[in-house]
C-alpha cells in the first residue's frame, strides 16, 4: 500500500482574504498534527518503558540519536563558526576594529 500525499489546494487563491484563510487553515492543520503526534508518544511511552525490550530499543535510538551524531554536529558546528568569524572580521574591518573578532 503507498500512500502518498498531496497538496490540498489546487487552484490559485482567487482573493487576499482566501490566501488569509488557506493560511490559517493550514497552520491549525499543522499544530493539530504536531499536537497528535506528541500525544500519540506520550501515551505510547508507558509501554514501551516497562517492557525490556522497548527499553533496550529506547537506549538504542537515543545512542544513535545523540552519541553517533556528535561527528556530524561536530563539523557544522566548525563550519559555521568560521564562516560566523569570516563574516564578522569583514564587517569589523570596515571600522578599523578587526581586534574584536575574537571577543565576538
Amino acid at each position: 500500500m503507498r500512500i502518498v500525499r498531496e497538496p490540498p489546494y489546487d487552484d490559485e487563491p482567487r482573493s487576499f482574504a482566501e490566501t488569509v484563510r488557506r493560511s490559517v487553515v493550514h497552520l491549525f492543520a499543522s499544530w493539530g498534527h504536531c499536537v497528535l503526534l506528541m500525544l500519540e508518544s506520550v501515551l505510547r511511552f508507558p509501554a514501551a518503558a516497562l517492557r525490556a525490550d522497548g527499553r533496550l530499543a529506547f537506549v538504542r535510538q537515543l545512542y544513535t540519536v545523540g552519541i553517533k551524531t556528535l561527528p556530524v554536529i561536530t563539523v557544522v558546528a566548525l563550519f559555521t563558526g568560521m564562516i560566523l568569524g569570516l563574516q564578522v572580521g569583514l564587517e569589523l574591518r570596515r571600522f578599523n576594529q578587526e581586534v574584536y573578532v575574537g571577543a565576538a
